[in-house]
């Protein structure tokens, strides 16, 4: 198992976002064809990687790819969706990475078939997981969208009471 150390950001109650490093179990196989996709995709920038392998690693993870659902995921520095030129790309390092990913397991069926039964296994139980999951994100993000609203109309209100 790869050990390695990745950052992953944190939102306070406050609305910051803090980096928390935390290792992340994926082989180390699955990491050298994440890293490798994002070497191969470098168009020359000064040996600088211009996508994350921690963004790559989670695109590759996904049941469906398209640059919409990656806008919706991967977030840029400013906590916004990246652009759709940023997500294009990351799309396709992405199938550079699973095509590699797949031709390790076509070479390695022992594994192919560990992994098709811990998915198979496990996929009632991460389905009933991510529904929750999914349940308790759209609640909040409705709260944040009702408290929104309500917060711009109070300032409407007391920028016509402040103009009288």
């Amino acid at each position: 198992m790869n050990q390695s150390l990745e950052v992953a950001f944190e939102a306070s109650e406050d609305g910051t976002a803090y980096p928390k490093l935390v290792r992340h179990p994926d082989p180390q196989w699955f990491d050298d064809y994440i890293m490798g996709a994002c070497y191969v995709s470098m168009i020359a920038d000064n040996g600088r990687l211009d996508v994350s392998p921690g963004d790559i690693r989670k695109i590759c993870k996904l049941d469906d790819i398209s640059v919409k659902g990656v806008q919706s995921l991967i977030w840029n520095h400013q906590i916004l969706p990246v652009s759709e030129r940023h997500a294009q790309r990351l799309v396709k390092v992405a199938g550079i990475a699973l095509n590699g990913i797949e031709m390790y397991l076509d070479r390695h069926p022992a594994i192919k078939a560990k992994l098709t039964s811990l998915s198979n296994a496990g996929s009632d139980e991460f389905e009933r997981e991510s529904a929750k999951i999914d349940s308790q994100f759209f609640a909040d993000w409705e709260e944040q969208k009702a408290n929104q609203t309500t917060l711009s109309e109070s300032h409407l209100a007391s920028d016509i009471y402040s103009e009288a």
